[in-house]
């Protein structure tokens, strides 16, 4: 271990340099990180959802997007879809994740809130 003692490894911050970190989800650093990229909002009557059911490991997993909307405004959204199923959910990536098969009856409540979709 001689001779480290000259050693620098590393750029002190507050030299105009900035620590760039690593996404969680994707891997990738986070300038780079297109996981929580938000793309234009639009209005609910703009958008074009369209529903469809998945099978993980074994159970049904209703799907519904893309969503264009701020993430604090769908979350209130996902709350309110819900309460109305009673049952579980997510929502990843602009897309909501509810667990069952709720096809029919999400497109219904999407569809009385004015929100645009596809036939």
């Amino acid at each position: 271990m001689r001779g480290l003692e000259n050693l620098q490894i590393g750029a002190k911050l507050g030299e105009g340099w900035s620590v760039d970190t690593v996404c969680k989800e994707c891997g990738e650093l986070e300038s780079e990180c297109r996981c929580h990229a938000f793309k234009e909002r639009r209005e609910p009557k703009a958008h074009k959802l369209h529903f469809r059911l998945e099978k993980r490991q074994g159970k049904s997993v209703t799907c519904a997007g893309e969503f264009f909307l701020e993430e604090s405004e769908m979350k209130e959204w996902l709350k309110k879809l819900k309460s109305s199923l009673g049952c579980g959910g997510t929502y990843k990536g602009g897309f909501i994740e509810l667990q069952g098969e709720w096809r029919e009856k999400a497109r219904a409540f999407f569809e009385k809130a004015g929100f645009g979709l596809k036939r």
